[in-house]
This record gives structure tokens, C-alpha cells and sequence, in this order.
């Protein structure tokens, strides 16, 4: 396993037929509200911040009380300094005033690294269609996350005990594609951090699957790998060089 710390590490390893690692980190309490520690995990080759999982000091969360009104003062300065080091700011699990806070500090595209589109499930932890279109108008990407409870209003609400399938995924990444447009979907499985897989989409020798299902909906070849990792390339490429 390789880790990748920027656009030219990517192409190499996907030329030389490597398996690479982006590394993350997820929950922005890791830094313990100190801007060096922010550094020093970047110098450990730290490329990608989910800055609220649970509760952070800083920044509000989807599933929490707010607290902060967004970002506070230190949360600024926090995606402040991701951008000067080159650090990829995501708003998955924010709160939406937190994320447009971001979005009005930030000079870089953001990411939702695996959050689904509000609209088909009311989940707290999806994207309403507003913020989908302001996280495009800024060039960020959106990643359709796998977790039936962020599919499936359904499941999420105790009415069924069956697990969605691949087609609702679909169905997640047609909504997100038609209301921000092709430059800002991704797949974002989110397979570590949740219980059953949607149905036709097990573990990830099933990724091809959702290529598949595209082109049967008639999405275009150029647009089918965009969504399969293009879009999320093109932000890295922009910010980690």
C-alpha cells in the first residue's frame, strides 16, 4: 500500500498498476484545537479533513444541538490553513450552516466525501438541493454515500428491513447530477462505517456495477467515469500538487 500526497503520486501508482491510499482523517477534534497539530498531520502525509464527526469544539454537526452557529472564529482559521497546506476541506457530517460558512472561507473546492441527496431521503446527514448546488457553483464534488439509511427513507424510518439496491444509489446520483450538474457527483461507499451494503453493491468488487447501470440510463462514457472517481481526481489534482 502507497501513500498518495499528491496528483503525481495518483497517476503513478495508476500506471504502474499500484494500490495507493489517500489518507484522511475524520472528525476535526483530531487537531485538539490547535492549528500546528493541523501541520503536523499534513507533514504526515494527512491529504483530506472530514472537520466534524460527532462533535467538534469548532464546528457544528448534522446530528447534533448547534452549538457554534457554524464555524467559529477557529474553525475559519482552520480551513484557512487547509487551503494555504494544500489539505482537502469536507463538509460530510457538517451542519448546512456549517458547510456554507466553508463555503464562504474557503478559496478551494470542497467535497462532501459521502453524503446523498436530501430529497429522496430526509436524512439529517444528506445534502438538501440548495447546498448541492452551491458546493457545485464552488467546483466541489458531492459523493453518494451507500449506507441504506441515507438511501432509503424508508429503511431509515423503520418501515422496511431490507436494504435498498444499486438502484437507489442511482437514483441518488441521478438527483445530485441533475440539480448540480455532471462535474460535481462521486461515489462515496462509505463501506467501514456501515451495516448491510445496498443489494447489488456487497463490497467493492461490485463498484463496476453502478458503470454498468449507468450506461443503461444512458449516461455517456466521458460522464459515467467522471462520476466514478474523475470529478473527485480533478479536485485533488487542483489542491494536492
Amino acid at each position: 500500500m502507497h501513500p498518495v500526497l499528491n496528483a503525481k503520486d495518483i497517476q503513478n501508482a495508476m500506471s504502474n498498476g499500484k494500490i495507493s491510499a489517500i489518507i484522511g482523517i475524520e472528525g476535526g477534534q483530531a487537531i485538539e484545537d490547535n492549528l500546528y497539530l493541523l501541520d503536523v498531520f499534513y507533514g504526515l502525509g494527512v491529504r483530506i479533513m472530514t472537520i466534524v464527526w460527532g462533535s467538534t469544539n469548532w464546528a457544528d454537526a448534522s446530528r447534533e444541538p448547534e452549538k457554534h452557529n457554524g464555524l467559529t472564529n477557529f474553525g475559519k482559521s482552520v480551513i484557512k490553513e487547509m487551503n494555504k497546506l494544500g489539505m482537502i476541506v469536507d463538509v460530510s457530517h457538517s451542519s448546512d450552516k456549517t458547510a456554507y460558512d466553508v463555503l464562504d472561507v474557503s478559496t478551494d473546492p470542497i467535497i462532501a466525501s459521502h453524503s446523498s441527496a436530501q430529497a429522496i431521503c430526509g436524512h439529517p446527514r444528506n445534502v438538501n438541493d440548495n447546498l448541492i448546488k452551491a458546493i457545485s457553483k464552488a467546483r466541489g464534488v458531492i459523493c453518494v454515500n451507500f449506507c441504506p439509511e441515507f438511501l432509503d427513507e424508508d429503511y431509515w424510518k423503520g418501515k422496511k428491513t431490507n436494504p435498498p439496491s444499486i438502484d437507489k444509489v442511482i437514483e441518488h446520483i441521478d438527483h445530485i447530477a441533475n440539480v448540480g450538474g455532471i462535474d460535481c457527483v462521486g461515489i462515496g461507499s462509505d463501506y467501514d462505517g456501515m451495516g448491510p451494503a445496498p443489494i447489488g453493491l456487497e463490497d467493492v468488487s461490485k463498484l463496476p456495477n453502478i458503470a454498468r447501470k449507468l450506461s443503461e440510463r444512458g449516461y455517456k462514457d466521458d460522464d459515467i467515469a467522471k462520476i466514478m472517481g474523475g470529478n473527485f481526481l480533478r479536485l485533488f489534482n487542483e489542491i494536492c500538487k
